[in-house]
């Protein structure tokens, strides 16, 4: 199924309302903005689009954040691999202008321990979401977010969690996220 319209509202009512359905990949959103040029698709990736999602990473974390090691081309093969890998635990995200890739998102699905009143526990986290700096403060995000959360409202977990950067709280803040007392992290 494709929606297309130019209602950030009505897309979100449209994912709340087709979260199952968004759970097998087979909703997909056509977003267009007043301020987009194009309309924003947004999908469940796969493997099939690994090179879109490959790029978009290696631009983030090279490109924009200065980190080195691996070439492209053997980070691309590297992240196909992970792909493979981790496709259980990590649903990528992709969101499109034309054919031209312009956001992602991840989420992670972590199993917990089981307890007697509910067994079957699993948390999500958002992860590496990014758009291109052209398409930032755009609205790119927010619809990213919104059709991320509506797979994730699909899936049966106990909360969904985020480690925003200070540019993105405000987004998350939007969406109900709220700032919890009872984390604490060990950073290496």
């Amino acid at each position: 199924m494709i929606l297309e319209r130019d209602d950030v509202h009505f897309l979100r009512l449209a994912t709340w309302l087709l979260a199952g359905a968004g759970r097998s990949g087979r909703v997909e959103v056509k977003y267009t903005s007043s301020i987009a040029l194009e309309a924003l698709h947004i999908k469940v990736a796969t493997l099939d689009d690994v090179s879109a999602l490959a790029s978009l990473r290696y631009q983030w974390r090279a490109g924009e954040r200065g980190e080195e090691g691996l070439s492209f081309p053997a980070f691309s093969d590297a992240f196909r691999h992970w792909m493979e890998l981790h496709a259980a635990s990590h649903v990528p995200f992709l969101g499109t202008q034309g054919a031209e890739p312009i956001a992602m998102g991840w989420l992670a699905i972590v199993d917990r321990v089981p307890g007697p009143e509910h067994f079957e526990r699993r948390s999500g986290y958002l992860q590496s979401i990014y758009v291109t700096e052209p398409r930032r403060s755009r609205g790119v995000g927010t619809a990213l977010v919104e059709f991320m959360l509506g797979h994730a409202r699909g899936l049966d977990l106990q909360y969904l969690a985020v480690h925003p950067s200070d540019a993105s709280f405000s987004l998350y803040r939007r969406f109900g996220f709220i700032e919890s007392q009872h984390v604490l992290e060990l950073r290496w």
